[in-house]
């Protein structure tokens, strides 16, 4: 199985992926480590809207692709292991891994309300916060995240993650292996 993760900023993606891995053995597909390689080769920034400009710069060039290939490149001789990408963003994205890996792919979307977003995203902050909220808002004007946020449609699963404790949602994601559709 894999579970191509999306949802806005702050949804609870990184955490969800956190304890997939640890309590359910998941394996994640990592874009960041690349992404920060070809940054760098191309002597642009690293940051987070860095990656995400570099990101969106890969989408242009291969419409997209390029995330299943890394994901196919990773999973090399691994196949049989469950496995998580917790960044997609786009919808060609999503029909690139379904084109290549099939029935294996689940597409879950978290969303929460945009108080509960705003809340979560300024705790885990260690700014001030003013500059946290400002630094929310400007996160969620960049078009992927805009994009990401619309995600949703296109999802297998989508789960509200304001009305559920983290160890629950990733429970919930273990268990759409066995096919649960809809929105919690």
């Amino acid at each position: 199985m894999i579970i191509l993760l999306s949802g806005e900023i702050a949804s609870g993606k990184t955490t969800s992926t956190q304890i997939l891995i640890n309590k359910f053995g998941f394996r994640k597909i990592s874009t960041s480590q690349y992404l920060i390689k070809i940054a760098e080769s191309r002597n642009l920034r690293s940051d987070r809207f860095g990656l995400q400009e570099m990101g969106d710069a890969l989408d242009g060039e291969t419409h997209g692709e390029w995330v299943a290939r890394l994901a196919e490149q990773q999973m090399k001789g691994r196949e049989e292991l469950s496995w998580i990408l917790d960044s997609i963003r786009r919808d060609f994205q999503i029909d690139h891994f379904r084109r290549m890996f099939g029935e294996k792919i689940r597409h879950i979307h978290l969303f929460a309300p945009d108080d509960f977003l705003e809340r979560r995203f300024i705790d885990r902050r260690n700014d001030d916060c003013v500059a946290s909220i400002a630094k929310y808002f400007d996160a969620k004007k960049n078009e992927t995240e805009i994009h990401a946020s619309s995600l949703g449609g296109c999802a297998d699963l989508c789960i509200n993650t304001s009305k559920f404790i983290p160890d629950d949602v990733a429970e919930i994601m273990n268990f759409s292996a066995t096919g649960a559709r809809g929105v919690l």
